[in-house]
């Protein structure tokens, strides 16, 4: 009926009506900035947000199919920054990118993997060392490669401008 918050999300019916059994109650206290479905159905978020629904989730989030929190996916601290950018991995896990320099207290500029629970991966290490920088999007090839588009110039201590390749474990990769 469009009345009542959304929290800043909504699902949406094929005819454009908000579906009524999605309720995400409350919703974020800022910005979505990506969506990005998982094979369960469940709804992960990434933006510019510290809770959703009044339970402390720093710019990322995972939602039951519901609208609901789910109980299964918990990043701890989360991203200190704004989160940009959430693609998911062969091996059902999530590479994150966005404007961020630490993910659960660990540094991590611009990149992280996490496990589908929402921990980080031990070890892994894509580090953007430049200033001013953002990842804008992360998106995972078939072969399981990762493109990382964004504004920054060196990744891994290789320069890159703009774009880079990694492989699996934070690796630059000199071909496309």
């Amino acid at each position: 009926n469009g009345s009542g918050p959304c929290g800043g999300i909504i699902r949406l019916n094929p005819d454009g009506s908000a579906d009524p059994t999605f309720n995400a109650g409350t919703g974020v206290d800022g910005a979505v900035l990506c969506i990005t479905l998982k094979p369960n159905g469940n709804i992960l978020l990434g933006g510019s947000f510290t809770e959703f629904n009044g339970t402390a989730s720093n710019n990322i989030v995972e939602l039951n199919a519901d609208g609901s929190l789910s109980t299964q996916f918990d990043p701890n601290d989360g991203a200190n920054e704004r989160v940009n950018s959430i693609a998911l991995l062969p091996d059902g896990g999530l590479m994150i990118g966005g404007r961020f320099d630490q993910f659960d207290g660990t540094l991590h500029r611009g990149l992280a993997k996490l496990l589908s629970d929402g921990t980080e991966v031990p070890g892994f290490s894509a580090d953007i060392n430049t200033l001013n920088f953002s990842v804008e999007r992360v998106l995972v090839r078939p072969d399981g490669n990762i493109l990382v588009v964004g504004s920054f110039h060196e990744l891994n201590g290789v320069s890159r401008q703009s774009i880079a390749l990694i492989d699996a474990s934070g690796s630059v990769l000199d071909e496309f």
